[in-house]
């Protein structure tokens, strides 16, 4: 379904994927419940983030989001 739902520090977030090409990735549409947290930065900073993504990079048990310009700006480790 192409679709995603995460939690931040304090809210959750939900949004789509789209990619057209190999390694290509967009999430798009996201949004999060607002929640009257005592500090909204962490949230506002990831939610930034991932409207940045253009890329990605699986390398063993690790997955890279990229920027537009290459940076890595998300790092995931699978832990189950």
């Amino acid at each position: 379904e192409m679709t995603l739902s995460g939690f931040a520090s304090c809210t959750r977030w939900f949004g789509s994927l789209e990619s057209n090409s190999e390694n290509e990735l967009n999430f798009v549409n996201l949004g999060a419940t607002r929640k009257l947290c005592p500090d909204m930065s962490t949230e506002n900073t990831y939610m930034d983030n991932l409207r940045k993504v253009k890329n990605y990079e699986l390398k063993g048990l690790k997955l890279f989001l990229f920027d537009e310009t290459g940076n890595v700006i998300l790092e995931y480790t699978k832990i189950d």
